[in-house]
């Protein structure tokens, strides 16, 4: 860590003591310097470097512009600049705002944040005292809207860039020739740390059926999972909510034709039985897709792992006995390693909250309509065909319906292109009794969705029984038949 001096040329007595991470990039230091002195942006900024290695110095760092100079504030870091006690640098702006740069100190620190430690005065006025903590609160919101403007960019440019397919197929076939099925149960699922997700990971093939990897990620995918493994009755839509990033390992005249394609783009081929790959994305409401750029890169990773882990399982490690929500977990370290770091246990899915905002007004207002004799059936369903723009993706909409549970008269419906979320079904089901003249004296709901919509059935005194929904079924296959687009 440094610890830089930031003072007024026009007044030492204003000044700002910062700490930074010595990797700091120039441009990311712009963002200390603005927030200390509660500068506002301006266009036109330029490091001057006074003093460098204790000599004399005449070089400069311009913050946007990058054609006159051969230095690049994105990629000029403050430990090429200040190096030794005593190192300066100006400041200078395009409303006139010049400031000195001095190195102050060099900690022996790893895992600080930049933060400022001390300052006094304004810029901007005659105010001597400044709050510290106040500024750092800043910095630190500052920090994490350049954090997400970094991901919104990074995910645009990934939009374009080609998905690194050669080394997936690579690391898939390393893992193949491993056989994980024989070191694995199909119920033998690993927890992964990767970057800032959980992953859980799944071998197929200790049956002698199918055989690859699931894996899914724990803000989507473990929903997914826990259907799986606590045995719950899988509906019909369950492969259209799937979330999962899926490897396969197929004989040839198992491949789709695009998975062929694909192997041959990467001038490669495959012989033998069980030995072609294939690769899917499952995302809930989408039609599975070749992984995108994003996907790929998280795939390679995961694979590379479970090499590291069957590595492990070959050589001895045994998997634990734990409950039907608890995994072994392992993190994938900075050198690439794997640290198995324990087991981890992962909250259950069964109780909701309300994750939709209502305010009191709308929730009166429901509860003062009159119940009726009415029982009625509610279901959020996909629609058993995709539909797609041309280039895009294909989805299966969904459609969110209410009908009469003794006739089967449709009450009210509606198709959206969204998928069958928590937030979703909740909205869907809100907007529902928000709209109908009176309430039903029974809902009739699945298992799965009891328990999505039970707070807000309760918030209003609705009875949520749960049922097969034989009405609801018979619209469904009529559905089939005559689908509504």
């Amino acid at each position: 860590m440094l610890v830089i001096r930031i003072e007024s040329l026009k007044n030492p007595n204003i000044y700002r003591v910062v700490q930074v991470n010595d990797q700091l990039t120039f441009f990311d230091f712009d963002t200390i310097i603005s927030t200390a002195f509660m500068i506002e942006e301006e266009n036109e900024i330029i490091f001057y470097s006074v003093r460098l290695k204790g000599k004399e110095n005449d070089q400069f760092i311009p913050l946007y512009e990058n054609d006159f100079s051969t230095y690049d504030s994105l990629e000029e870091t403050v430990d090429d600049w200040f190096v030794e006690l005593g190192d300066e640098m100006k400041y200078v702006n395009e409303a006139g705002i010049q400031l000195k740069l001095t190195l102050e100190n060099m900690l022996e620190i790893e895992g600080l944040e930049d933060s400022i430690i001390e300052g006094k005065g304004d810029l901007f006025s005659r105010r001597k005292n400044i709050e510290i903590d106040k500024l750092n609160k800043i910095l630190q919101h500052e920090r994490e809207l350049d954090e997400l403007l970094f991901e919104d960019v990074a995910n645009s440019f990934a939009q374009f860039l080609p998905p690194d397919y050669l080394t997936l197929f690579q690391v898939a076939d390393e893992l193949k020739k491993m056989k994980p099925w024989n070191y694995f149960e199909n119920g033998d699922i690993v927890a992964i740390q990767l970057g800032g997700m959980k992953f859980f990971v799944s071998v197929m093939g200790a049956g002698g059926q199918e055989y690859g990897l699931m894996m899914y990620d724990e803000e989507i995918g473990y929903h997914s999972l826990e259907k799986i493994i606590t045995g719950a009755q899988l509906n019909e839509d369950f492969t259209v909510e799937l979330s999962a990033l899926t490897v396969n390992y197929l004989d040839r005249d198992e491949l789709e034709k695009d998975d062929y394609e694909l192997i041959k783009e990467q001038g490669l081929t495959f012989r033998g039985k069980k030995n072609w790959i294939s690769f899917r994305t499952y995302d809930p409401g989408l039609f599975p897709a070749h992984p995108d750029f994003e996907d790929v890169e998280v795939m390679i990773d995961l694979i590379k792992a479970m090499i590291s882990i069957t590595t492990m399982r070959m050589n001895g490690w045994a998997y634990p006995s734990v409950a039907i929500n608890e995994f072994p977990f392992f993190e994938v370290r900075d050198d690439g390693e794997m640290e198995l770091l324990g087991i981890i246990q992962m909250e259950r899915l069964e109780n909701t909250t309300i994750e939709i905002e209502i305010n009191d007004l709308e929730i009166m207002k429901v509860k003062k309509k009159p119940k009726s004799a009415l029982q009625a059936e509610f279901d959020c369903l996909y629609l058993p065909f995709p539909v797609s723009e041309q280039g895009e993706r294909p989805i299966y909409p969904l459609i969110n319906v209410i009908v009469d549970h003794s006739t089967g008269a449709v009450l009210a419906n509606e198709v959206i292109p969204f998928p069958k979320h928590t937030f979703v079904q909740q909205q869907l089901f809100w907007k529902v009794l928000k709209e109908m003249p009176s309430l039903p004296s029974k809902i009739y709901v699945t298992k799965e969705t009891h328990h999505i919509l039970k707070p807000l059935a309760k918030l209003v005194g609705i009875e949520l029984v749960v049922s097969e929904l034989s009405k609801i079924k018979d619209l469904k296959e009529m559905l089939y038949i005559n689908p509504p687009f």
